[in-house]
């Protein structure tokens, strides 16, 4: 595994269904995108509860 002290730009999209992540460098080329499913729990009134597990599972991919 490479590791880099290079500079990157993270883009998250932590919608309903879907959370996706997209990495650019500072030039703006692409450098590594994921998606994973997006788990939500609906409390009491309906209302939905994210559950940031995902995130943490989506910013562990390569």
């Amino acid at each position: 595994m490479s590791r880099t002290t290079d500079d990157l730009i993270i883009g998250i999209d932590a919608g309903t269904s879907v959370i996706k992540a997209v990495g650019f460098d500072l030039a703006g080329r692409q450098l590594a995108s994921a998606a994973v499913p997006n788990r939500y729990e609906t409390g009491s009134g309906g209302i939905a509860t994210h559950r940031w597990q995902g995130l943490g599972r989506i910013a562990r991919r390569r």
